[in-house]
């Protein structure tokens, strides 16, 4: 049984035939049961037993397409664990200030987690961001001693 389908066994009380059952409803349906959980998890969290599996059963009797919001739902999770990554790597680091290896560029976490870059002279806010962290492990940037 699929680990993002093994909670309806163990929470839905749903005997593992009856999963590996609507799992076959599914693939005859042209569907994937896990993106059918995925999208619709908040309804189905509520139910158990029997419920639960006409709910899902009835579900894929429909014909509805559940890929697209499965997908959907799973890029919105990883933006937002990537944003609270980020949210919380800047806390780590406010006050340190780097700079790349020519000196060129100098760079300062701000207290708002905020990046305050200055190239000759000028100075310009940037957001906390993804490239920024890729650039401290590739050494493009090192910090200020």
């Amino acid at each position: 049984m699929p680990a993002d389908l093994a909670w309806i066994a163990q929470r839905g009380g749903l005997p593992a035939s009856a999963v590996l059952l609507l799992m076959r409803l599914a693939k005859a349906a042209k569907q994937r049961l896990s993106d059918v959980v995925s999208a619709t998890q908040q309804y189905l969290e509520k139910l158990s037993g029997r419920s639960l599996f006409s709910y899902l059963r009835k579900l894929l009797a429909k014909g509805q397409d559940f890929t697209q919001k499965a997908g959907d739902l799973q890029t919105q999770h990883k933006e937002a664990q990537l944003q609270q990554h980020l949210t919380h790597k800047a806390q780590d680091m406010v006050g340190q200030k780097f700079e790349n290896r020519d000196r060129s560029i100098q760079i300062e976490v701000d207290a708002s987690g905020m990046l305050r870059e200055t190239r000759n002279g000028n100075s310009v806010m940037r957001f906390f961001s993804e490239n920024f962290l890729e650039a401290l492990a590739a050494r493009r940037l090192v910090p200020v001693q």
